[in-house]
């Protein structure tokens, strides 16, 4: 029998093909769905849940940006945002048990985001300061009233 780099040969010069086997691929197959088992304890490992939190707390600023580039004025009552508007509505945004509600007038209980810790509003020259507590992470945004324009004449 002489052994070459790639061919075995046998007596009578027959080639031996030796492929690749059933029980080789069924091994094969086995250890790679081992290892595929770990990849999605590894992405829990590295991946953080800062995205959907502040997801969650992106649509309540925009949803607050949109009533106050609209509004004519601004004021705070403890934990309650009070946007008056430009047709004499009162929009308020407040702290509802976890929930941060709107109403319009009083009257209304749209829930705009839940599971909420604390919010706190902070008046600053044409806008106001907000401040989320959400799982613990403090998130602040400053929303502006719209901009003033002044023609030159």
């Amino acid at each position: 029998m002489k052994m070459g780099k790639y061919v075995i040969l046998l007596k009578n010069n027959e080639l031996r093909n030796k492929g690749f086997t059933m029980l080789d691929f069924l091994f094969s197959f086995s250890i790679f769905l081992i290892i595929a088992s770990f990849f999605p304890m590894l992405i829990k490992l590295f991946a953080t849940n800062s995205v959907t939190i502040s997801y969650d707390v992106d649509l309540l600023f925009a949803h607050m940006e949109i009533e106050i580039v609209e509004a004519c004025y601004i004021s705070v009552s403890g934990s309650t945002l009070l946007l008056t508007m430009g047709d004499g509505r009162i929009v308020s945004f407040e702290k509802y048990h976890d929930d941060i509600r709107r109403r319009v007038n009083g009257a209304g209980n749209e829930i705009i985001i839940q599971d909420i810790e604390d919010i706190s509003y902070e008046l600053v020259e044409r806008g106001v300061i907000v401040t989320v507590q959400q799982n613990g992470k403090w998130i602040k945004k400053r929303l502006s009233l719209a901009p003033i324009v002044v023609k030159n004449v």
